[in-house]
């Protein structure tokens, strides 16, 4: 039987040290190499700037783990719940994160942005 609320802490706490650890890094090259802020922060140009270690890539990086840290929170959850067969909460951080996917594909969609 695997412990739920362990697996989750591990998951929030390593998801929290990373992107802390991104965000010191970030304005550490930031301090050392000074440069204006990009006119969009367009997930191609991050794919493209991070292995060039461009700061504010880096700083990018570390806001989209801090994101999905909590996403990776309910994956974990839903997982240990599944291998403990804990039928009620899988449905239940199932439909979490249903509901959490929906949400990211209506935004990209632009199903969100207000009509003017």
């Amino acid at each position: 039987m695997i412990n739920v609320n362990r697996v989750v802490y591990y998951v929030l706490v390593v998801g929290m040290l990373f992107s802390i650890g991104l965000y010191i890094f970030g304005l550490g090259l930031l301090v050392t190499h000074p440069q204006s802020p990009p006119n969009s922060l367009d997930p191609y140009s991050l794919i493209q700037e991070l292995p060039q270690l461009k700061p504010y890539s880096v700083l990018m990086l570390a806001a989209i783990i801090q994101i999905l840290t909590p996403v990776g929170r309910v994956v974990a959850a839903l997982l240990a719940f599944t291998i403990n067969r804990d039928g009620p909460y899988v449905a239940i951080s199932g439909a979490v994160l249903a509901i959490i996917i929906l949400g990211i594909l209506l935004s990209l969609s632009g199903f969100s942005k207000p009509s003017p």
